[in-house]
């Protein structure tokens, strides 16, 4: 009879010990499986928010766009540029970007074609009002108004100095270095469609490159030049461009956390706008800011355009070369987002 107690003793020992394994393997298990849970709700969570910006930004271009259209006096060659780098950046997205064969996919893409082809009809419609000034001018500086020289994307870049805009209190006030004149005619030569034929002369380089800082319209012009340059293929002959679109990105975003540490003054927006548009050009994604977006769909009017009514007779003006930047900028927003999604 003992040893077959002994038996029974062990075989209860035995399975005791296996039942307290299997529990210790299951609470592992089941613990395990709550962590990519948790992590996925996080995610699916990211994703609707960058979704619901997703449909802000393009309800925004599309009022945007009307703005362009209901309004021959509403467009310029400015208007121009902004629909070109924005349907460069969504042709950039549909032809690069790996979008995968889902159901989420498919939907980006469609709203891509879509968005991307509203934009392309605008621009068709805006070049149709120019007048023939415009036009001559469009014509000698052909690349910048051309869709596919906007179809690239320079490297992303983070900023060195940290991101936190409170950090950045400038003094707005500047004084430009570069005149309008002179700006049109570089951007022309350095832009001129030659096939990645690198043109940098003397005289805009001075005028363009040499001059002190990125602050104000002198600066986001000088970044203009720089980027051009740099689609042009003029790294080889001149690889310091490179490291100017660091310091220029950099400058953009100090300069634009700055007008935000104001308040944003209204006299101020366009400019704000414009350190935006090239600072993403550049590379800094960071630059495009949730709430920065935000105050992007408060400043548009019913009508969809952008206005500054504290200039007064000057305002129609400053009205399209606002709408124009904003345009630029939303096909950034854009971009980004649709980039986080998949």
């Amino acid at each position: 009879m003992f040893p077959f107690r002994c038996q029974v003793y062990k075989l209860c020992l035995f399975v005791i010990l296996v039942t307290v394994i299997i529990s210790i393997i299951l609470l592992w298990w089941s613990f395990k499986e709550t962590v990519p849970q948790k992590s996925n709700v996080k995610r699916l969570s990211s994703h609707v928010t960058a979704l619901k910006r997703l449909r802000l930004t393009l309800e925004t271009l599309k009022k945007s766009l009307t703005c362009m259209t209901s309004n021959p006096n509403a467009s310029d060659i400015n208007s121009m540029v902004g629909l070109s780098v924005t349907a460069g950046k969504l042709k950039h997205i549909l032809l690069t970007l790996k979008i995968p064969f889902t159901q989420r996919g498919n939907i980006l893409k469609t709203i891509l074609k879509e968005s991307l082809k509203e934009v392309e009809m605008t621009r068709k419609n805006v070049y149709a009002t120019l007048a023939d000034s415009e036009l001559s001018h469009i014509r000698l500086s052909d690349g910048i108004f051309q869709v596919d020289f906007w179809n690239f994307e320079l490297p992303k870049k983070r900023l060195t100095l940290g991101s936190e805009c409170d950090r950045f209190h400038v003094d707005p006030r500047y004084t430009e270095f570069i005149s309008e004149v002179m700006s049109n005619k570089c951007l022309s030569e350095v832009s001129a469609p030659r096939v990645g034929k690198c043109r940098l002369s003397e005289e805009c380089v001075d005028h363009m490159i040499r001059q002190p800082g990125f602050k104000g319209y002198s600066g986001t012009h000088k970044l203009f030049y720089v980027i051009a340059a740099l689609r042009m293929n003029c790294a080889t002959k001149a690889p310091f461009l490179r490291r100017m679109t660091v310091a220029g990105g950099e400058k953009m975003i100090q300069y634009a956390c700055a007008i935000a540490n104001l308040q944003f003054p209204e006299d101020h927006q366009d400019l704000f706008l414009e350190y935006v548009l090239f600072g993403s050009i550049a590379g800094y994604d960071e630059i495009l800011q949730d709430e920065w977006l935000t105050k992007l769909t408060e400043w548009q009017a019913e009508d969809g355009c952008y206005y500054t009514s504290a200039l007064g007779s000057l305002g129609y003006l400053e009205m399209v070369h606002k709408t124009a930047v904003a345009v630029g900028v939303l096909g950034s927003y854009i971009a980004l987002i649709i980039s986080q999604l998949l």
